[in-house]
């Protein structure tokens, strides 16, 4: 468990889905490797001591990295745009200095980038 005491390397791998953004990684002693593996909405990491010499396979592992194979479906592409916080940076540009005088401001320009809701007041 040196490796925890006296890490020489950390590899830290952000991985988000459907579920949420998970966490994985590894800690790298001079003897020893420790991989962590979270779960979508856990803080919580569970610590497995691995084989030094797998190192490069756990990582790919981790990010679902295969070797050729079987074609993947194709996956639903999503798209998306900054529009709206483009419109409320642009809105914060002419800032007044007055708050209730600026949220409004903002809320038109993001209003007008095609969004919709209320306005909740603080």
């Amino acid at each position: 468990m040196e490796a925890l005491a006296a890490p020489v390397l950390t590899i830290s791998v952000e991985i988000t889905g459907e579920a949420g953004p998970v966490h994985h990684g590894v800690v790298v002693g001079a003897d020893t490797v420790i991989a962590h593996e979270g779960w979508p909405g856990d803080e919580e990491s569970e610590y497995i001591p691995v084989e030094p010499s797998t190192l490069v396979f756990e990582l790919a592992r981790m990010v679902h990295l295969r070797r050729g194979g079987e074609e993947q479906p194709a996956a639903d592409r999503v798209v998306s745009t900054v529009k709206a916080l483009d419109a409320a940076f642009a809105g914060l540009d002419t800032a007044s200095g007055d708050a209730g005088q600026d949220r409004d401001t903002v809320h038109k320009a993001v209003t007008g980038a095609g969004t919709s809701g209320s306005r909740r007041t603080p």
